[in-house]
């Protein structure tokens, strides 16, 4: 079995807050994304052995469902794992913006 490790919810809050305080120091206050499908793996299959099937993601759908689940209460919150799913979307969507920045940034050096 494989071993585990704790992680405190404060801290992972924390470490969010910090790459958002990071990215608003460097001016950026709204991430252009491609409006395009995406691949990600269903969090359903992110930890088994065999390779996971892909699935499909949408920046929009991310949003509006992300937006939709985290609007409620937090006792009327239905799926966590729903809303975690797209965030982490959104959160991949930011490192994407990041490495085309960087990617861009770098071939104007050349």
């Amino acid at each position: 079995m494989a071993e585990e490790i704790v992680i405190d919810v404060s801290e992972m809050r924390h470490l969010a807050d910090r790459l958002f305080d990071v990215l608003e120091s460097r001016g950026k206050t709204r991430i252009k994304v491609p409006k395009a499908p995406y691949w990600m793996v269903f969090a359903a299959d992110v930890f088994n052995v065999e390779p996971p099937a892909l699935v499909t993601g949408d920046a929009e759908d991310d949003l509006m469902d992300a937006r939709s689940d985290l609007a409620l209460e937090n006792e009327d919150v239905v799926s966590i794992w729903h809303a975690a799913h797209h965030l982490a979307g959104l959160m991949q969507l930011i490192a994407h913006a990041d490495l085309k920045h960087i990617s861009a940034t770098d071939e104007r050096r050349t």
